[in-house]
């Protein structure tokens, strides 16, 4: 049932229904009995989308406040902060996000675009370089995680 809220908000967002995508997780959140960080962060971005920065950033800050580690709410946080103008902050947050998975495209994308509008083009170049590197190491390693993945789902169904 989670999964398939997320699915259907991230669908309606795709088609630029940011407003049925949030009223499809409020009431998600509403039926919850421990706070789903994916449903609030994923709400908070809906209502980035519909132009309500400070209902977005309580909803970031709500999932940090119990997921000091989430990347996506960091994410997120630094790209309201880019939207903003505070590149620097931005800078911060996309950095706090790499330090939990180093291997997310976007923040590692969204900082070089920080470290731009920042006038810091070497590091821009240096991030850009760290970012076409991750990008063909998750290409080579994502066939072989797959495969891993089906192969503890076959071992799984024959232990039952």
């Amino acid at each position: 049932m989670v999964w398939r809220v997320e699915a259907r908000a991230k669908s309606m967002l795709d088609r630029g229904d940011a407003g049925g995508a949030a009223e499809l997780l409020r009431s998600a959140i509403a039926r919850e009995v421990r706070r789903n960080p994916r449903h609030l962060n994923l709400l908070g971005v809906c209502e980035a989308r519909m132009g309500h920065f400070d209902a977005a950033r309580k909803l970031f800050l709500s999932v940090l406040s119990d997921f000091p580690e989430d990347a996506a709410a960091l994410t997120n946080m630094g790209n309201l902060a880019f939207l903003e103008g505070d590149h620097e902050t931005a800078r911060r947050y996309y950095t706090k996000a790499l330090q939990q998975n180093f291997l997310l495209r976007e923040p590692r994308f969204n900082l070089i675009r920080s470290y731009q509008y920042m006038g810091h083009f070497e590091k821009a170049m240096m991030a850009y370089q760290d970012y076409l590197e991750i990008t063909k190491l998750g290409r080579l390693f994502h066939p072989a995680l797959l495969l891993l993945l089906v192969i503890a789902g076959l071992v799984l169904l024959l232990r039952h």
